[in-house]
C-alpha cells in the first residue's frame, strides 16, 4: 500500500528536488551559478513567518553587499573588455575572438544593471519584511523554487559570463596572432603556449575553489 504523502512548509525543495540536480551536472552549474549555497541562505531566511525573525534582515543585507561587489567587479571586467579592443592588431584579429569580447561586454554591463535593479529592490524593502518575505517564498509550483534561486543569482552568473569570455577571446586572440598565413611566429608562439599553461593551472585551481566552496 502507497503511503500517504504529506505536505511540507519548506519554503524550498529539500535534497530529493535539488540532489538531482546536484547528481547530474551539479558540479558544472556551480561553475557557472552557485546555486546550492543561495539555496541554503534563502531557506535559513525563510524558516518561519515570524516578522520578527531577524534572519531575513540578515539576508538582505549580505545580499546588498553581494551585489555592490558584484557591480563593482563588472564594472572592472567591462574595462578590460574595452581596453582589449585598443590592442594592436585587435581590430584585424579572427572574429570569434571580437566576438567573445563583445559579449563577454554585454554580460558585465547586464550584470551591472541587474544587480543595481535587485539591490534597489532590497533597499526598498528594508522596512517591509512580510513584503520581501513574499516575493522570496512564493510556493505556487515546484519550478518557481528553482527560478527564484536562479533569478537572484542573476548577477554574479553573468559576472562569470563575462570573465569567461574574455578569457575564451584572448586564448583565440594570442593563437591567431601565433599562427598566420599558413606560418608560426616563434616569439609570439612562446607567449601563447605561456599563456595557455598558465590558464590552464588557473582553471584547475578555480574549478577546485569552486568545488570544495559549493559542492
Amino acid at each position: 500500500m502507497m503511503a500517504d504523502t504529506q505536505p511540507t512548509d519548506d519554503p524550498l525543495p529539500r535534497a530529493g528536488t535539488w540532489g538531482t540536480a546536484s547528481e547530474h551536472g551539479g558540479a558544472m552549474l556551480a561553475i557557472f551559478n552557485p546555486w546550492i549555497a543561495m539555496r541554503e541562505s534563502l531557506a535559513k531566511a525563510l524558516e518561519n513567518d515570524d516578522d520578527g525573525n531577524p534572519r531575513i534582515d540578515q539576508w538582505r543585507e549580505s545580499k546588498i553587499q553581494e551585489l555592490s561587489s558584484v557591480a563593482l567587479t563588472s564594472a572592472l571586467v567591462s574595462t578590460l573588455f574595452c581596453t582589449a579592443f585598443t590592442w594592436p592588431g585587435a581590430s584585424e584579429t579572427i572574429w570569434s575572438a571580437l566576438a567573445c569580447w563583445y559579449g563577454g561586454l554585454l554580460f558585465s554591463i547586464a550584470s551591472i544593471a541587474t544587480a543595481t535593479q535587485q539591490s534597489i529592490t532590497l533597499h526598498r524593502y528594508r522596512n517591509t519584511p512580510k513584503r520581501l518575505r513574499r516575493i522570496l517564498k512564493r510556493q505556487e509550483a515546484d519550478s518557481w523554487h528553482l527560478m527564484r534561486v536562479f533569478v537572484w543569482q542573476i548577477p554574479v552568473m553573468m559576472l562569470r559570463f563575462g570573465l569567461y569570455l574574455y578569457l575564451i577571446g584572448l586564448f583565440i586572440f594570442l593563437w591567431h596572432a601565433a599562427y598566420q598565413d599558413g606560418l608560426w611566429y616563434p616569439e609570439r608562439l612562446k607567449i601563447a603556449w605561456m599563456f595557455t599553461g598558465i590558464g590552464v593551472f588557473a582553471c584547475v585551481c578555480h574549478g577546485l575553489s569552486v568545488y570544495f566552496c559549493y559542492l
